[in-house]
């Protein structure tokens, strides 16, 4: 064996040192049009200890929002009680409630549209008022007016707010986010928001602050594209590949789309081709004899949904900003969205080439594909961080 210097194991030893100790830090809020079975998404940053999640924020999608941030407080209050590090985390998360409604579009004018616009087979809180699910518990739709109702009952409904929950029970969304931006933008940085919902709450916040989108990285579970053949393949494509989050919103996402955000990811399309097997969600949910009713509650909330095999679109909307590594391929468009009401593109995305592209467009990173067997395991190991906590 040749004898090696001891200057030179002097500097391997430096050089191994800093590559242990580099990690990716990361300041994040998610923000997100929660509803029934959807603690699942919070799981990935709750579970990172590299993740400042600086709150979770709510906003009217898939219910209205009132229903959507009981929601939220309920899962944080249950993550909050694994009894480890990641749930001492959990517990400091602040839930903070967002937009009523959107900017423009509502159940009424969303009935009224469907002759020329066509319909969503799922259209989230536009869908009809219908009173006896809701008073069996299912989250509430239709009926703007009285759009602060909640129907969360039993295990579902949250306790009494303390802590972080109740310090943060009279913030509104929009006023949070310029709050951040403005701290980040002093320190020359920026935060991450994934928006796994309609943009409401963004594009109220730069409204407020046209400067907002200069501090924030914008991860936006929306923008797809290619649905349009995708969608008439069979009943189930029709659910799946559609634009919900910008259909429900579409002037919002016209606007934040448009904005001069530090960067910009549209993850879009390939997610409704990436669907838990059976066997992740068994590992995902998997209970020890000792589980508390808060586990066991988490667990039913992968193991036996409302819907069975939905794809892991909110999942994947906040993983990638914590392990952008997981993108395999990506391209890069000018993107915009047609917020013209009554028409068939209205709140649909359309993208161009860089030197085709009509003026005032915003550069949008798409990525086309994800390692998906390295996604899953990260998927169970949160997971697993607050059903089945070591």
């Amino acid at each position: 064996m040749r004898a090696v210097s001891v200057a030179l194991l002097t500097s391997l030893a430096a050089l191994l040192s800093t590559q242990v100790v580099e990690v990716r830090c990361l300041d994040m809020v998610i923000d997100n049009d929660f509803s029934s079975n959807s603690v699942t998404p919070l799981f990935p940053a709750l579970a990172n200890a590299n993740v400042s999640l600086l709150a979770v924020t709510s906003v009217t999608g898939n219910t209205w929002n009132a229903q959507s941030v009981g929601h939220l407080r309920r899962y944080l209050q249950a993550v909050g009680t694994a009894n480890n590090s990641d749930s001492q985390r959990a517990a400091q998360v602040k839930a903070v409630s967002g937009a009523n409604r959107a900017l423009v579009r509502t159940p009424d004018s969303y009935e009224a549209d469907a002759a020329l616009t066509g319909r969503l087979r799922f259209a989230g809180a536009y869908r009809p008022f219908n009173a006896t699910a809701e008073a069996e518990g299912a989250d509430p739709s239709g009926d703007l007016q009285n759009n602060a109702r909640v129907t969360l009952q039993g295990q579902e409904r949250p306790g009494p707010l303390s802590g972080a929950l109740q310090e943060s029970a009279n913030l509104y969304a929009p006023n949070f986010l310029v709050e951040k931006s403005r701290e980040a933008r002093a320190k020359n940085a920026t935060f991450s928001i994934a928006a796994i919902g309609p943009l409401t709450n963004l594009a109220l916040a730069q409204a407020q602050d046209p400067e907002f989108p200069k501090g924030v990285e914008l991860w936006y579970q929306g923008g797809y594209l290619g649905t349009g053949l995708e969608a008439v393949l069979s009943v189930i494509n029709s659910d799946y590949y559609v634009d919900l989050n910008t259909a429900i919103d579409p002037e919002a996402a016209k606007a934040v789309l448009r904005a001069p955000y530090a960067r910009i990811v549209c993850v879009a399309d390939f997610t409704s081709k990436i669907i838990a097997s059976n066997d992740t969600l068994s590992r995902a949910a998997a209970l020890s004899d000792s589980a508390s009713d808060d586990q066991r509650y988490l667990a039913r909330q992968i193991s036996d949904p409302v819907e069975v095999g939905l794809p892991a679109w909110d999942d994947i909307g906040v993983a990638l900003p914590i392990y952008p590594e997981l993108i395999t391929k990506s391209i890069k468009v000018r993107l915009d969205v047609d917020a013209r009401a009554g028409g068939p593109a209205y709140g649909k995305a359309f993208a161009w080439l860089d030197d085709l592209a009509p003026s005032g467009l915003q550069e949008v990173e798409f990525p086309l594909s994800i390692n998906e067997t390295r996604f899953f395991e990260i998927y169970v190991s949160a997971a697993q961080a607050f059903i089945n906590p070591k």
